[in-house]
């Protein structure tokens, strides 16, 4: 990279000594001179061109002497080429006015007559002078951009952070405000009727007490899990996923004769790389979905394919209405809901899937089309 470099000196022979003097370095394209006769002429140029690396200037001279362009230089004005590195050229017995300059802040100086070998070394000096605080500007400039760039990220994560917590405050408040407040009407009708109440009615109601109790106590449980997944610790290991549908299937069963739902599963299934009770939650809330969002009766398919030599795609398949291309986008999302169906969910169960599975180096999805029913499916490292 060329150095350029300001002369202010009204002497010109002493331009051309620096002409002589660094003709290699000029051909080679190093240094660059610009020459001015007077105060007037430096200042103007020191204006007009912010990339100047060294200034060298004679202490007496028209216009404007040195030590007063010296003093010019801490302006603000100046503020924009803050590497410029100045060097005062003056007579050895003029040593008052050479401590002046150096409390203008010169880099250095020169004395007249000039010492080619001292010229030579002095520039030389003061050209690293201005790389190094370039490269402090630089760096400076790097740290200030990166904690920039930091802040804004900060500030987008609080944003989403804050927007999750409002959809939390919301989503929890609404779902579980409907369970208890069934538990408390339920509570004020038995103290209000109870003496006229048949033994059968106040078995049936303490029933959806206890009922709608277990579902406020099922969401907490989703609440928890989803919050302590990212920070749960579990030991991957092959597992045994006709065991995890087994269990799945088995603790499903009052729900699955509810609906009268027709589920059909493989004979026998690969074994992937997992966490085995957190495989039973993704397929409890898999088949769970399917039940609810299904057609009337539901009628799942649960499969698998291998994606690849090392990975496993496991479905199911429904026969619902299917799902448009923004709801394929937002299903996954925490606190979610299908609003536009009939059937109300709290907007946890597939969220928590795709935390246990990206947990677990995998990844989900869902095939869709409005008419066409769903597949939902969750890929896992083959064992």
């Amino acid at each position: 990279m060329t150095v350029k470099i300001l002369v202010a000196d009204d002497v010109r022979d002493f331009h051309n000594l620096i002409l002589g003097v660094f003709q290699q370095q000029i051909r080679a394209g190093e240094y660059e001179f610009i020459f001015a006769l007077d105060g007037q002429e430096a200042l103007d140029r020191l204006q007009t061109d912010p990339v100047i690396d060294i200034f060298l200037v004679d202490i007496f001279m028209p216009k404007i002497d040195g030590l007063t362009l010296l003093l010019k230089l801490q302006q603000p004005e100046f503020e924009h080429n803050p590497a410029l590195t100045s060097i005062v050229i003056s007579a050895y017995n003029d040593l008052k006015n050479i401590r002046k300059a150096m409390n203008a802040m010169a880099f250095d100086f020169l004395t007249k007559p000039t010492n080619i070998d001292d010229l030579r070394i002095t520039i030389k000096k003061a050209a690293r002078q201005s790389q190094r605080i370039k490269e402090s500007i630089a760096r400076y400039n790097l740290a200030q951009e990166t904690l920039r760039q930091a802040n804004e990220e900060l500030e987008l994560r609080i944003k989403e952070r804050t927007a999750e917590l409002d959809a939390f405050a919301q989503t929890a408040a609404h779902d579980l405000k409907a369970p208890l407040g069934n538990v408390v009407g339920y509570i004020e009708f038995l103290e209000a009727y109870f003496a006229n109440l048949a033994s059968e009615e106040v078995v049936d109601i303490l029933h959806k007490i206890k009922t709608s109790g277990q579902k406020g106590i099922k969401i907490v449980d989703e609440l928890l899990l989803l919050a302590g997944i990212g920070k749960a610790s579990v030991k991957i290991t092959p597992v045994d996923m006709d065991t995890v549908i087994e269990q799945v299937m088995y603790e499903l069963t009052l729900t699955i004769e509810q609906y009268k739902a027709k589920i059909s599963v493989p004979n026998t299934w690969p074994a992937p790389l997992g966490y085995a009770p957190w495989l039973e939650v993704v397929w409890t809330n898999f088949i769970t979905n399917g039940l609810k969002y299904g057609g009337r009766p539901p009628i799942l398919e649960l499969g698998y394919t291998l994606s690849s030599p090392n990975f496993i795609r496991f479905w199911i398949k429904d026969n619902g209405g299917g799902l448009t291309k923004e709801n394929q986008r937002d299903v996954f999302t925490e606190f979610t809901r299908l609003d536009e169906t009939d059937v109300q969910g709290h907007g946890l169960g597939l969220a928590t899937v795709r935390r246990i599975i990206e947990k677990l180096d995998g990844d989900v999805g869902v095939d869709s089309a409005p008419g066409q029913g769903s597949t939902f499916y969750f890929t896992l490292p083959s064992a």
